[in-house]
C-alpha cells in the first residue's frame, strides 16, 4: 500500500513540528511525497492465536472441560474493551458450556483473573472482552461442562473491536 504525506501549516504557512515528524517534504513545493509501509507486500503471520489448547474428559457425567491460552504475537499493548474472538472449527460447545477466566502462564490456575470483563460462548465461538490493558498474556480461558470434543478444522481468532487508553 502506499500511503500520501500530507504537511499541517498554520495561519501563517509555518510547518507544524509535530507532522513533519511523520515524514519529510519539500516545503517551497505542492508536490505531494509518497512513501511506502513496512509490510509492503503479501502478509500471512497470525497475530491471534491460542497457547496450550487442552480438553480433558470427565468420566462421571460425559462433560468435560477445555481450556487454552489467548495469545497475540505483537508488541503493542490491547486497551481496555479490546474483544478477542475465537472460532473452534465446528466444534460446538453448546448450551451448559460455563466460560471462566482463572490466572496462569503454563497452565490454569486456581485464581480468577482481573484481565478479563466478560466471556461469551456462542456455538462454536468465544469471546473474550478485556477488563484492563494488556501487554502480555498472563490468563487461561477455561470452558466448564464441554461435551465430547467434536471440533475440526483451525482454531481462528480476530481482534473484532478496539478501544483507546484514556477514552
Amino acid at each position: 500500500m502506499t500511503g500520501v504525506c500530507m504537511i499541517a501549516v498554520d495561519g501563517t504557512g509555518v510547518l507544524v513540528a509535530a507532522t513533519t515528524d511523520v515524514c519529510s517534504v519539500d516545503a517551497s513545493s505542492s508536490t505531494r511525497s509518497t512513501f511506502k509501509f513496512k509490510q509492503d507486500g503479501a502478509w500471512s503471520a497470525k497475530y491471534l492465536t491460542v497457547v496450550s489448547p487442552t480438553f480433558e474428559p470427565n468420566t462421571k457425567d460425559a462433560m468435560g472441560r477445555f481450556y487454552f491460552k489467548p495469545n497475540f504475537n505483537s508488541p503493542v499493548t490491547l486497551w481496555t474493551g479490546s474483544v478477542f474472538e475465537y472460532t473452534f472449527g465446528t466444534h460446538a460447545f453448546g448450551s451448559e458450556a460455563t466460560c471462566q477466566v482463572v490466572k496462569g502462564t503454563t497452565s490454569p490456575g486456581a485464581t480468577f483473573s482481573d484481565a478479563v470483563s466478560l466471556c461469551v460462548i456462542s456455538s462454536a465461538k468465544i469471546q473474550v472482552t478485556l477488563a484492563k490493558a494488556i501487554s502480555s498474556v498472563d490468563f487461561f480461558v477455561v470452558i466448564n461442562r464441554v461435551g465430547n470434543w467434536a471440533g475440526a478444522g483451525e482454531v481462528s481468532g480476530t481482534v473484532s473491536s478496539y478501544a483507546y487508553a484514556g477514552l
